[in-house]
């Protein structure tokens, strides 16, 4: 698996891309202890892949688009650009931020 991340050089990201399921392991290990305490998950599908969005304050914070095979996951690309976020934030708000019904 390879992981790679765009921040824009806006936002702190890997500066290069991250090989191997060992790697990739302990860079979301590190980013789980930094989480913050607020930090909401939502699955959805983005440029017909699967996808997870997390929210911290209600805001998207980053994208993770998963390229997968039938071995398994091949590719994760992380979006961190707060640009391509808020374009985002547009469709998918926040789940906390949705009525009982699902609108917004």
């Amino acid at each position: 698996v390879v992981l790679m991340s765009d921040g824009g050089g806006e936002v702190r990201a890997a500066n290069r891309p991250l090989a191997g399921r060992g790697l990739v392991g302990k860079f979301f290990i590190a980013m789980a202890r930094m989480g913050p305490a607020d930090l909401e998950v939502r699955d959805v599908e983005l440029n017909g892949q699967p996808a997870l969005l997390t929210y911290e304050g209600g805001a998207v914070s980053n994208a993770f688009l998963f390229d997968t095979s039938a071995s398994g996951v091949e590719a994760i690309y992380v979006v961190r650009n707060p640009e391509k976020l808020r374009r985002l934030a547009a469709v998918h708000p926040s789940p906390t931020s949705a009525t009982a019904d699902g609108s917004p």
